[in-house]
């Protein structure tokens, strides 16, 4: 089994969020950080219509009528991840396949329109929280249903999104940590342009004002154009934690290209790497990342 490594950039908090947004940060972003990983387990429950279909990015066309689940059982869910001395739960309310679980008015490609009928995120968070788990909620900004892919994103596309998120985050009550997904990441082109990423960050912070950190994954893509300059100044800006796939050349091999799956870099080294920041003898593969993430992060120059 691959063992993966992540980079986590604490950010310290920036003056400059407090002009724009007026949310308050009561014990500090780093104590909010660690209360986060405090969770340590819990499961993350991939259930979506690509369930049904054998495959986890089905025709965008499937028809909602594939969604039809005979004996789901989210109480099941719950007592499993309770026995198993979990902390919470993680659903999948909408995948890249755009199919909505819950009862949206934003589009008719959702489960009331299925064979079920019955809003399963409704029936998630009540059966965890029943059994004294945090709820936590999956959300794909990539949406091939509805064609929300790179170049062809409209404002009605963002307008879309923003109900949606709407919905979820004041139709099921508190919800401890939203994980986006297909937003600026390297396989999905969808750039935080493109979805602008501070109108989604206002929205989510106003609907729920509860101190929560965020924290975006798989933003490094050196190859894709995604990179520590380009993200880290933002997300220290609005206060969001940065975690980078890697970290040294060897530990994993995530400094390879995507294209490493077909072409296996066994003679010859890629000419720009993917995510890792320092080579095998630890010296930065760009020194001027390393300058920065150490700027951003407030531990200033290296010891001698």
């Amino acid at each position: 089994m691959n063992k993966f490594f992540y980079l986590l950039a604490l950010l310290p908090p920036s003056i400059g969020l407090r002009s724009q947004v007026s949310y308050s940060n009561p014990g500090g972003l780093h104590a909010l950080q660690q209360q986060f990983i405090d969770l340590r387990f819990g499961m993350f429950i991939h259930f979506n219509i690509p369930t049904f279909a054998n495959a986890d990015w089905p025709d965008p066309d499937l028809p909602a009528s594939v969604f039809n689940p005979t004996k789901l059982d989210c109480n099941q869910w719950a007592r499993a991840a309770r026995s198993a001395h979990m902390s919470y739960g993680c659903l999948t309310t909408k995948h890249h396949s755009g199919f909505c679980i819950w009862d949206t008015k934003t589009t008719d490609y959702n489960v009331m329109h299925s064979p079920f009928k019955k809003d399963v995120v409704r029936e998630y968070v009540n059966a965890f929280r029943a059994q004294g788990l945090k709820v936590f909620l999956y959300y794909s900004i990539l949406d091939t249903h509805h064609k929300l892919r790179p170049g062809f994103i409209t404002r009605q596309h963002i307008e879309m999104i923003k109900a949606q998120l709407t919905e979820l985050l004041t139709n099921y009550g508190e919800i401890t940590a939203l994980i986006i997904d297909g937003w600026d990441a390297p396989w999905s082109r969808i750039s935080y342009d493109d979805v602008p990423f501070e109108e989604i960050y206002t929205l989510v912070k106003s609907l729920q004002p509860n101190h929560r950190p965020i924290i975006c994954t798989e933003y490094m893509a050196r190859g894709n154009g995604s990179t520590f300059d380009g993200t880290l100044p933002v997300a220290k800006r609005l206060n969001v934690g940065a975690i980078n796939w890697g970290f040294v050349a060897g530990k994993t091999q995530t400094y390879l290209p995507w294209d490493s799956w077909q072409k296996p870099y066994v003679l010859s080294q890629p000419t720009i790497w993917f995510h890792e920041v320092f080579k095998q003898d630890w010296t930065p593969y760009r020194q001027h990342e390393v300058d920065l993430i150490r700027t951003l992060t407030g531990r200033g120059t290296p010891p001698k």
